[in-house]
């Protein structure tokens, strides 16, 4: 059966248009549910360092009200700047998984590709 190489190229056309398609689609949702996931895990990262903090900040004023020894103030007060240093590194960490970078994960697609001139006696299916 010989094919014509117009018919040939206008669905390679076709294909390629809806592969595109295709593919932005998938990115798009792709993109939502990696935005999704990432606000739930900085929620969960925030409300776990935010009660730590708060629990520290407590635990500090009530050291001072009491008037306790200051290395048992300081000690609390290096626990609570941990855990705020923690919290911003958590929170950049998870900034950083959650950007999509084409450039570092390569996606190949795509079925065939016509070029050049074509015999038709060549084109058979």
């Amino acid at each position: 059966m010989n094919c014509d190489p117009d018919a040939l190229h206008d669905a390679y056309k076709s294909l390629e248009q809806d592969l595109m398609s295709r593919f932005s689609a998938a990115v798009s949702d792709f993109e939502a549910e990696n935005t999704t996931a990432y606000q739930i895990k900085v929620q969960r990262v925030q409300s776990f360092f935010e009660r730590r903090i708060a629990q520290d900040e407590q635990r500090i004023k009530t050291l001072r009200e009491k008037s306790r020894e200051h290395p048992m103030i300081k000690a609390a007060e290096g626990r609570l700047d941990t855990a705020k240093k923690n919290r911003e590194q958590r929170l950049a960490e998870l900034e950083a998984k959650a950007r999509i970078d084409m450039e570092r994960a390569p996606v190949a697609a795509g079925v065939f590709r016509v070029t050049g001139r074509y015999q038709k006696s060549r084109l058979r299916i």
